[in-house]
């Protein structure tokens, strides 16, 4: 990274520590800009690698799990009513002796 970065000329180096956040970029020096962006460039790489490792160690979701924590249906739904509601149309009305 280092060597890409020297071949930059200070302008463009001037505009990467600026979008990077670093502030009184007209007060450094070629090197200093290289030192401090080599600097935040290892950090965001090791961030990066850092998150991976995380990511890694998260294990994946099965279906079956992802089944058991959706929510329940609304009750809005006729179909879940209907499967819930006790059924009437089977019941006889009582005989009249």
């Amino acid at each position: 990274m280092r060597e890409k970065l020297n071949t930059l000329p200070v302008s463009e180096l001037r505009k990467i520590a600026e979008e990077k956040g670093i502030e009184k970029i007209y007060t450094y020096r070629k090197a200093q800009l290289i030192d401090l962006l080599c600097g935040i460039f290892e950090k965001e790489e090791a961030k990066k690698e850092e998150n991976q490792v995380i990511q890694k160690e998260k294990p994946a979701v099965s279906k079956e799990a992802s089944a058991i924590s959706s929510p329940a249906p609304s009750s809005s739904d006729s179909s879940v009513r209907a499967s819930y509601a006790p059924s009437f149309q089977s019941a006889r009305p009582p005989k009249n002796i």
